[in-house]
Order: C-alpha cells, then sequence, then structure tokens
C-alpha cells in the first residue's frame, strides 16, 4: 500500500488519452518489431512516459512539489539506463530521440504557460506521443526505413484527428467550425495517405466513421467521449498490425 506521504497515483500521468496515444503504438512497434534490444528500448520508453505525470505535476504546481521532482527525476533517470543499450547497438536512434527532447521542451514551454490546451500543444504531443513506433522499428531494422517513417507520420495523423474530435465535442462544441474541421480532416487524411499505399486509407476508416457518426447537436460527457476514443485507437492499432505494411 503507498504511503500517504508519497501517492504513486498523484504522479502518474493524469491525460487518460495520452496512455493510449503513447501505448498504442510502442505496443504495436514491438508486436511488429520483437527483438532482446526492443524489450530495453520499450522498457525506457515507458519508464520516460510513467516519469511525465511527475515532470508536469511539478511544472504546474505554484509550490514545485518535491516528491513530484523525485518522482520525474528516478523514472527518468531508470529509463535513460534501458535506452542506453539499443541507442549504444543502433546509434540512428539518437536522431528519433532528438526529435523527443525537442518537443517535449515546446510541450514543458506551453505547459509553463499555462497553454496545454492550446492547438500548438496538441500538434506537438501529436508528433512526441508516437515516437515509440519508429524507434522500435529503426532498432529492429538497423537504420533508417521508409516504414519506420510511414508509422510515424500514419500514428501522429490518428492523433491530430483525435484532438480536432475531441475539442469539436468538448471544449469548442458550441463553435461550428471545429466540427467542420475536424470532418474535413477525417475526410482528407485517408485520401492523403491512399496516394502513399491504398491500404493506408482502410486504417482511418473507423476514425472516419466515429467523426461523421457523432452527433454534434447533443452534449456528449467526456467520460463517453474518452470510451469512443479508446476504441478508436484499440481499432486503428488492430488494423495498423493487419494493413500498416
Amino acid at each position: 500500500m503507498a504511503s500517504p506521504l508519497f501517492p504513486v497515483r498523484a504522479y502518474l500521468p493524469q491525460e487518460h488519452g495520452a496512455w493510449f496515444m503513447f501505448f498504442v503504438p510502442l505496443v504495436v512497434g514491438f508486436v511488429r518489431f520483437p527483438s532482446g534490444w526492443n524489450v530495453s528500448l520499450a522498457l525506457g520508453l515507458g519508464l520516460l512516459f510513467l516519469s511525465t505525470g511527475g515532470w508536469l505535476r511539478y511544472f504546474r504546481s505554484r509550490f514545485r512539489e518535491e516528491h513530484a521532482l523525485i518522482w520525474g527525476g528516478v523514472l527518468t533517470g531508470a529509463g535513460i539506463l534501458f535506452l542506453l543499450p539499443p541507442l549504444i547497438h543502433v546509434p540512428v536512434l539518437y536522431g528519433f530521440l532528438a526529435i523527443g527532447i525537442l518537443l517535449a521542451l515546446v510541450y514543458a514551454r506551453e505547459v509553463l504557460r499555462r497553454r496545454e490546451k492550446t492547438i500548438p500543444a496538441h500538434i506537438t504531443l501529436s508528433f512526441l506521443l508516437p515516437l515509440p513506433y519508429p524507434l522500435l522499428a529503426t532498432s529492429e531494422a538497423g537504420t533508417l526505413t521508409a516504414g519506420a517513417w510511414h508509422g510515424y507520420f500514419l500514428f501522429a495523423a490518428m492523433i491530430v484527428g483525435s484532438s480536432l474530435y475531441v475539442k469539436s465535442l468538448i471544449r469548442e462544441r458550441s463553435n461550428p467550425t471545429y466540427a467542420w474541421a475536424s470532418h474535413a480532416y477525417h475526410v482528407a487524411i485517408p485520401l492523403a495517405f491512399a496516394l502513399i499505399r491504398p491500404t493506408y486509407a482502410l486504417l482511418f476508416l473507423p476514425a472516419l466513421a466515429r467523426d461523421l457518426g457523432t452527433p454534434r447537436t447533443r452534449k456528449i460527457t467526456p467520460a463517453v467521449v474518452g470510451v469512443i476514443e479508446i476504441a478508436n485507437f484499440l481499432a486503428f492499432g488492430i488494423l495498423f498490425l493487419l494493413w500498416g505494411g
């Protein structure tokens, strides 16, 4: 039982959607590219994700909670230790790691400015959270591949669409512009990816159906929206395993 002086649940990432946006690419990547190096890589990435709860709590707190800093620091250190073997084995991974660090710093800046609910912050997360997939794909191949980049942008496009969809139903429900933007995005994205590979369009069909099929005329609770998005990401992950290349 956790000590009341160090409530573990309080330092886990509180953004429930982020769990699926991160772990679906990670699990899909590991299932497609299983190896000893990727066990270490996946564990390291998972620990880094868990550390974000402490860092975000520390940045958001007016009093800079010491326990939050300890949680974030310890898990970050443990994550780096697990990342080191695959990074040494495949040095090209440092490129994706640099992208991740840059995006994390941009998002931290938005959090410090109390702007983490803005579109720029959502877009930053959309390209930060799916990084496990190209990292695992590149670790397995030993070099950069077109498939790693395709997977990265497929997952990023999915997360951008999710952000638009959720915003159109909750924070911007009274603004029809967001609903139309969400519709247009979910129609355009499958068409765009079909130009690269026709089967890529199939991955977005559940997302397109849920976007066009969700009524905007009545209020939908955040809990219901969350369940819809969990199902949406799981469907995307399964379809990715079938037709993701």
